[in-house]
């Protein structure tokens, strides 16, 4: 219960989340990995199709929207305890991380990952370039 509001927090079920991942991450799936996760959600394996999507969204890079990474933490509350707690919020950790390397240009990169950063560009346009061959090609 939030003490300020008096109000019991939403929880969001297996189902709700792994819709709302879905249509979140629809970017990021090709037409069999989605058939797939709509099969295992009509066949009722919320969890399983929840644990591929997030994989799928890690594997891609995809931001997800803010309400959807919202409702993402407040499903990850419910499984405090669970053998499953420690994957999930390792997965959580990694789409937040890359939630934020998107955002900052992914400035946490070594110069190694970039051969053009760090020096002088005032374009940036080899910059962007290197970062769109490396991106089409993983």
């Amino acid at each position: 219960m939030n003490p300020a509001t008096g109000i019991e927090p939403r929880t969001v079920s297996d189902a709700e989340m792994a819709w709302l991942l879905v249509d979140a991450a629809a970017s990021c799936l090709a037409d069999v990995e989605r058939t797939g996760f709509f099969v295992e959600l009509g066949s009722g394996e919320s969890y399983l199709a929840i644990e591929h999507i997030l994989t799928a969204v890690i594997s891609s890079r995809t931001r997800l929207p803010v309400t959807v990474l919202s409702a993402l933490t407040s499903w990850l509350h419910g499984y405090s305890g669970s053998p499953a707690e420690v994957q999930l919020r390792k997965m959580h950790a990694d789409i937040r991380l890359q939630q934020f390397q998107v955002i900052s240009g992914d400035r946490g990169a070594t110069t190694d990952e970039h051969p053009h950063r760090g020096r002088s560009n005032t374009s940036g346009m080899a910059r962007r370039s290197v970062r769109r061959w490396k991106w089409s090609r993983a």
